[in-house]
C-alpha cells in the first residue's frame, strides 16, 4: 500500500496572518491560538477597519480574519480595502446572515 499524498505541499514560508477585531481580548485569543500553528505567523493586528487596511498595505498578510461589524467600517468594507485583492478574508460573527454578504466579495 503506498503512502497517502499530502493534499497541499508544504510551503517553506509561514502563511501570514492579521487579525481584525474591535476587541482586544478577542485579537489576543485568536493570536494565542495560533502560536500553536507552526506554519502560521501573526504579522499583525487591527481594532478597526481603517487600521486594518493601513496595516495590510504595508504588510501584505496572505489571510485577514475580520470580524464583520468594526467601529468605522465592516469587514466587507475591508476586503475592498486598496490593495487587499489579492488577501483571503476569514469573516467572524455571531449573525449568520453575514454569510450571504460574504462569500460574493472572497471571504
Amino acid at each position: 500500500m503506498q503512502a497517502p499524498e499530502k493534499l497541499a505541499p508544504q510551503s517553506p514560508q509561514p502563511m501570514t496572518l492579521l487579525i481584525v477585531d474591535k476587541e482586544p481580548l478577542v485579537r489576543s485569543e485568536l493570536a494565542q491560538l495560533c502560536l500553536r500553528v507552526t506554519d502560521l505567523h501573526v504579522v499583525g493586528e487591527a481594532e478597526s477597519g481603517g487600521a486594518a487596511i493601513d496595516i495590510a498595505k504595508c504588510l501584505s498578510p496572505d489571510v485577514m480574519l475580520i470580524d464583520v461589524a468594526l467601529p468605522d467600517m465592516s469587514g466587507f468594507d475591508v476586503l475592498r480595502g486598496p490593495g487587499n485583492s489579492g488577501t483571503l478574508g476569514i469573516m467572524t460573527s455571531h449573525q449568520p446572515a453575514f454569510a450571504e454578504r460574504a462569500l460574493p466579495v472572497g471571504a
